[in-house]
């Protein structure tokens, strides 16, 4: 035996390393590619999430104002013949007689027949016109109020001036989102009440010309108080709305996320948070549903000049609903669309 060959094996195990048996070069290329596979893909993940994260930069707020309304558009049009049949349904009762519209099947050959396809995108105009400035108002009032926020908390721990603002607490958030939302509501408020109003025209019996003319006629009719018939139960209804569907979110996530579909890197795949989306959705619109239908009634009542219901004021009107025959959850199956 040569010195090279009785040296080796000292070697080897002075340095302590184990003699393994090699794997083939294919089982050793295709587990590199999967480790680098999912190592980029945790990157990218990290990396999104970091992003979604960070405050955009002044310069970006007009694109995300244009792109949230032009998606807000779009999705209210996908939706806007359901939103008039929920409409429709909520207020009916309001109305002497037999019901017109006793199915949504039967509702939608109704308009079509009565009144066209243009018929079942009635108020969607004056929707789509509301989105820009909700948008708008919500962005800049929400960051407004946090910064403020921010500043007095900072002054209230004795933070020298120019220092980083500090963190928000979650009630702290909570309270200036909803700051941003009563003053989004009230300012934005009389489209709502027109695109109500477009909707139940033809089956009221009144007559609008479009969005200025709703606006006029009711200001002329009723007075300017008329514009937020309705304000308080949609205030009332929207505030818990957000806060009902996130946390039913963030629950039916933990809760089912074991069970779907997940990404290679363990993230949740659209289908996974569609899920969870609709039914978190559907959970708080379902709780929230009767205040909602007291919104509508409200607004509904005086359309084209004729009082509907002989009260006045959002409890009163809460009572009155609660006694008819189709509320407080008046025909809940075609809001469903609304909320996924």
């Amino acid at each position: 035996m040569s010195a090279h060959q009785q040296t080796a094996p000292c070697a080897s195990s002075a340095a302590g390393v184990a003699v393994l048996p090699l794997k083939p070069s294919a089982e050793l290329d295709d587990a590199q590619t999967r480790s680098r596979v999912l190592r980029q893909a945790r990157l990218r993940h990290e990396r999104a999430r970091a992003q979604a994260a960070a405050p955009l930069p002044p310069d970006d707020a007009p694109a995300q104002v244009i792109a949230g309304a032009a998606a807000g558009a779009l999705t209210k049009t996908s939706v806007a013949p359901i939103e008039r049949l929920k409409v429709i349904f909520q207020t009916q009762g309001m109305r002497d007689g037999a019901a017109k519209y006793r199915s949504p099947l039967q509702s939608v050959r109704l308009i079509l027949t009565e009144e066209g396809v243009r018929g079942l995108y009635k108020g969607n105009g004056a929707n789509c016109l509301r989105v820009v400035p909700v948008y708008a108002l919500k962005f800049s009032l929400n960051d407004t109020f946090t910064e403020a926020a921010a500043r007095a908390q900072a002054q209230a721990n004795g933070a020298p001036s120019g220092a980083p603002l500090p963190p928000l607490g979650f009630w702290t958030k909570i309270g200036a989102g909803s700051a941003a939302g009563v003053i989004q509501i009230t300012l934005t408020y009389p489209l709502d009440l027109v695109r109500t109003r477009l909707q139940l025209a033809e089956a009221a019996g009144a007559s609008y010309r479009g969005i200025a003319h709703c606006l006029r006629d009711t200001y002329t009719r009723e007075g300017a108080t008329a514009l937020y018939k309705g304000l308080l139960p949609s205030m009332a209804a929207g505030v818990p709305y957000v806060g009902l569907q996130m946390t039913f979110y963030s629950e039916l996530k933990a809760a089912l996320g074991p069970h779907l579909p997940t990404r290679p890197d363990g993230s949740p795949t659209v289908l996974s948070m569609l899920v969870c989306g609709s039914l978190a959705g559907i959970s708080a619109q379902t709780i929230c549903y009767p205040l909602d239908t007291v919104r509508h009634r409200m607004q509904a009542n005086g359309i084209g000049g004729q009082a509907r219901c002989a009260v006045a004021g959002a409890a009163a009107c809460t009572r009155m609903v609660r006694h008819t025959h189709n509320a407080p959850f008046a025909e809940y199956m075609p809001t469903r669309g609304t909320v996924w």
